[in-house]
Formats: C-alpha cells, structure tokens, sequence
C-alpha cells in the first residue's frame, strides 16, 4: 500500500479514530486502526467491540491495500509534523513508512487477519 495525503486532512481522520480505539490492554488488537487505500481514497476503522467508526477521504493512491497500525503512534506521528505538509505512506509485509518532507519513521505493522471483521455499511438517501 502506498498513498499521499495532505497532513492536516490526516491529523484529523487520525483524531477521530484515535478516540474509539481501545487504551486498555485486554484487546490490545483493538489499539490499532486498520487504513484501507483503494480507487484514490483511503478509509480508516477503528472500534472497541461495542463502538466502530469508519471515516474516508480523497487521497492519492499509488498503490492499493490495508494495513493495520496503532492508531496512537501514528496519531502523535502525524500530529508531530508540520501543518500544510503532505504526509506519504507505504507498507511492506512488517512495517508502515511515514514520510512527511525529511522526516522519516517506521511503525510496525499489526496482523490485519486478527482484526475483527466491521460489517460493511451502505448509505441510503433519506
């Protein structure tokens, strides 16, 4: 997976997120947030088994897939950095690369296969 996206777009989504992922660590797999890029737009999921957010935005999509990474580490990762940035990331088989201008990071990457399944939502107009 590979994509770039404007930092403050990110930082915002990242927030968001951040605030249903589960801090304790009785479901440490619940700590992360699973990004799907796919067809120029990225989503995000987070939950906490008894709440799920899923947000999305337009996002230059390079190369298409999902990881699964800690939703805070890349929350403070991208809040670190300056605002009006643009902010690439691209995974291999273990970690998740952030670069924004000469910064540089490795996150590891959590197995996306342990995750739970969020069920898939349609919007209807009302």
């Amino acid at each position: 997976m590979k994509f770039s996206i404007d930092r403050d777009s990110f930082a915002k989504l990242l927030k968001k997120i951040d605030s249903v992922c589960t801090k304790n660590g009785s479901f440490a797999i619940l700590a992360n947030c699973l990004i799907e890029a796919y067809d120029q737009q990225i989503t995000i999921s987070g939950t906490d088994h008894t709440f799920t957010l899923r947000v999305f935005s337009k996002a230059s999509v390079i190369e298409e897939g999902k990881v699964l990474v800690n939703a805070k580490l890349l929350s403070d990762t991208i809040q670190g950095r300056p605002s009006g940035t643009e902010v690439v990331l691209s995974s291999n088989a273990s970690q998740l690369q952030v670069v924004c201008g000469n910064f540089k990071s490795r996150l590891l990457l959590a197995d996306d296969m342990e995750y739970p399944q969020i069920p898939a939502y349609e919007a209807t107009p009302s």
